[in-house]
């Protein structure tokens, strides 16, 4: 492999092993849910560590605690190569290899309240609490008060929706998810979505809620998620058990 393509995988986490970063000062904002809207991987100017020690596993300590074996994972092995025959095929991955972990990064282990499966939800969030929606995807706010946006897959080639399941990713996240069953008590896991559900069957319902509702499409969401008010359910969940409500408005951005 060339120089420039060791460094091209670097900057995507994938070189020589999984190479997770964790906050920056300048931190990239956690965006809403259309991956294609961030911007895909550039070459950075520094040379590539050869180092091949568990610490350069590099996730935010809470979480890497805790999922720092997933990444020996045959699974995970896998999708690496996956990733890296990708992006030497020239392919436009999203996001960039740097914000892969982005929603784990903003919201630490010990400050998850709560999980979404999903993606658009600005409709219902305006019927519910009529916030109108933003002009903007940065959920950056909702993510630093305990808001753990979670797709299945964290990765997707450009103009190919689905292009990356099945590759290792859910296999990942049904660990995330799994971890905060298991270690946590009173998280709210919303599943919309029949897919959502699935992958959230486990979850023990005597110690979280869980809320589902269908999927967000034209087709599905007139049957019954428009009108859920699952974000006010949300909120008076969290109040009951003597916790701050989450605040769903959204700030404007400059310009």
């Amino acid at each position: 492999m060339s120089a420039r393509s060791e460094r091209y995988l670097e900057e995507m986490g994938l070189a020589p092993v999984w190479k997770l970063r964790g906050r920056k000062r300048t931190n990239p904002e956690l965006r809403a849910s259309d991956p294609e809207a961030e911007t895909p991987a550039v070459l950075p100017a520094n040379p590539v560590s050869t180092s091949t020690s568990d610490d350069r596993v590099r996730l935010e300590p809470s979480w890497k605690a805790r999922l720092r074996l997933e990444f020996s994972q045959a699974y995970m092995h896998q999708l690496r190569e996956f990733l890296k025959n990708e992006i030497q095929a020239r392919k436009v991955i999203y996001p960039r290899g740097v914000e892969y972990f982005a929603a784990l990064d903003h919201t630490p282990f010990d400050k998850v309240k709560v999980v979404i499966l999903v993606q658009n939800i600005f409709i219902e969030l305006k019927n519910d609490l009529g916030i109108e929606p933003p002009n903007h995807g940065h959920l950056t706010h909702w993510a630093e008060q305990g808001v753990l946006l979670l797709n299945a897959t964290l990765s997707v080639e450009a103009g190919k929706a689905g292009s990356h399941q099945n590759k290792g990713w859910e296999k990942f996240t049904d660990a995330v998810i799994d971890v905060l069953n298991r270690e946590r008590e009173g998280l709210v896991f919303v599943l919309w979505g029949s897919y959502a559900q699935k992958k959230g069957a486990f979850i023990d319902t005597g110690k979280h809620l869980v809320l589902s509702g269908p999927h967000l499409s034209p087709l599905s969401a007139h049957r019954g998620f428009f009108g859920c008010k699952h974000f006010s359910k949300i909120n008076s969940y969290l109040q009951g058990r003597g916790q701050a409500p989450i605040d769903w408005r959204l700030p404007k951005l400059d310009g």
